[in-house]
């Protein structure tokens, strides 16, 4: 059973306990149902109606990385899969960075290296799949990459 709130809240229910489940807005959520190909409906402030998909996850590729030069980029790529694990075209992934001091992250997966340290870069999913890929900044000398 799911509940939703204000702030983007989406409230499960396993039958024993609530939990809060990630949401890729923070407006108002009026209502949440299923439907039996495990498509997940939300519908929100002023008609906007959101999609999400039961069981689905999210891949980041590659899953690791290392940085030896300060300022120095790569590219991430995300792919959204259903509850099967088949591929899921037109979705628009959320990036985000754990440790924006380490490594910054853009609206396309292009990764930052900004000072050493580790930090995790998560691409969600509209309905809040997630996947991640762990990066590592370690820069001597500012030489190599």
């Amino acid at each position: 059973m799911y509940a939703v709130g204000d702030g983007g809240e989406i409230l499960h229910y396993d039958g024993n306990t609530w939990s809060l489940m990630s949401s890729p807005t923070s407006i108002w959520l009026w209502g949440l149902w299923g439907s039996p190909n495990a498509s997940v409906f939300v519908v929100a402030d002023e008609g906007m109606i959101l999609h999400g998909l039961r069981g689905a996850s999210v891949v980041v590729t590659p899953d690791t990385h290392t940085f030896t030069t300060l300022g120095s980029t790569f590219q991430l790529a995300a792919e959204a899969r259903d509850a099967g694990d088949n591929p899921v075209a037109g979705v628009t992934f959320t990036w985000s960075s754990s440790d924006e001091a380490v490594v910054t992250v853009d609206s396309a997966g292009l990764v930052t290296a900004v000072s050493n340290g580790v930090a995790t870069i998560t691409a969600t999913a509209p309905g809040g799949a997630a996947g991640s890929a762990e990066i590592t900044v370690s820069s001597s000398d500012g030489d190599g990459d």
